[in-house]
């Protein structure tokens, strides 16, 4: 590097992007398991098992940290903070603060048809509202099981439910161990898919007058058509593996896969047990980021080349970037358009 003094080349490392167009980065997690405080900068800020991401209403970049039993958000400067959860492992408090109250494990959130941050907390069969501050119950008693279909959707059980997702006003929560989509109208729960054409659903999607569902159990994603009521296969052919990119996603073999995200045609899968994410175009399968070897992702590089591990929630920015909660590994990585 002869030719630059060393001043001069400190600053052009200083400007260089971190994350260049084409490239996939770590933008949250150090790769370890742990929860070490506040205010650090997200990169260097242990996260444990996250499981969704999302942006929060003022623009952050939010994460559900599922072992930490926290909501995090990243700043504008890079620097993350909890911002629902006080981190012990219980059952939420209804109308305690949000910094004040529990979460029992919380898989999944979504941003209402209000504004509002919606909630599930797996272990405790709840989903919640963020609003005004506090925690309030939306779906669920706590008590975990099936019942309440029909009726109060407040007096409904669920059973460790994974997934939700919005269409208008209509609430779609996937309840994996009843292997139900159900769906919440004007206060009203009732079953829509399942149980006999699900096997532990998990991450949803709603794109076109289509709910798409990964149907982790049968190792496939199906889609259900929110005006006729019909389902279908979008991807996978039932069988565990991992095959068919290049060719037609229904021929393709999938691994347990627990996200989806269906933006404006486009389909990726989070391929969880191959530990990919995949995306489908016009009923083509192909790889889009991961390896298939699991580990932590370290420098930034293309996404074929940057691991990630047990892929779960997905996220696309109005930019295009694709950002994957690599739970395993304890991370959030960004894939970044070209």
């Amino acid at each position: 590097m002869t030719g630059y003094g060393t001043g001069v080349w400190w600053l052009l490392l200083a400007c260089k992007d971190p994350c260049p167009p084409g490239d996939a980065c770590v933008v949250a997690g150090t790769g370890r398991a742990a929860y070490d405080g506040e205010g650090l900068r997200a990169v260097d800020s242990s996260l444990y098992l996250p499981t969704d991401v999302l942006r929060w209403p003022d623009g952050r970049l939010a994460i559900v940290d599922y072992n930490n039993y926290r909501l995090r958000a990243i700043d504008d400067a890079g620097v993350l903070d909890t911002v629902a959860g006080d981190g012990e492992h219980g059952y939420a408090t209804p109308g305690a603060g949000l910094l004040d109250s529990a979460f029992e494990n919380p898989i999944a959130a979504e941003i209402g048809p209000d504004g509002l941050v919606y909630v599930v907390a797996q272990h405790e069969g709840r989903v919640f509202v963020l609003r005004g501050g506090v925690v309030e119950v939306v779906v669920g008693t706590g008590v975990l099981g099936y019942a309440g279909d029909g009726g109060d959707a407040l007096a409904a059980q669920l059973w460790d439910p994974t997934g939700l997702v919005f269409d208008g006003d209509d609430l779609y929560v996937a309840d994996d161990l009843t292997h139900r989509v159900r769906r919440v109208r004007a206060g009203v729960i009732e079953t829509v898919v399942g149980p006999e054409d699900l096997d532990r659903p998990m991450g949803m999607s709603v794109d076109a007058g289509s709910l798409y569902i990964a149907d982790s159990g049968h190792h496939r994603i199906v889609a259900y058509d929110l005006d006729g009521g019909g389902l279908s296969v979008v991807a996978g052919t039932g069988a565990a593996g991992y095959d068919g990119d290049g060719g037609p996603a229904v021929e393709a073999a999938l691994r347990s896969p627990q996200g989806v995200l269906a933006v404006d045609g486009t389909v990726f899968v989070a391929d969880s047990g191959n530990h990919v994410v995949r995306r489908i175009v016009d009923g083509t399968i192909d790889a889009f980021a991961g390896t298939a070897f699991p580990a932590p992702l370290g420098d930034a590089g293309p996404p074929d080349e940057a691991p990630l591990s047990l892929p779960t929630g997905l996220f696309v920015d109005t930019g295009g970037d694709l950002y994957v909660a690599s739970m395993l590994a304890h991370q959030i990585v960004r894939v970044r358009v070209p």
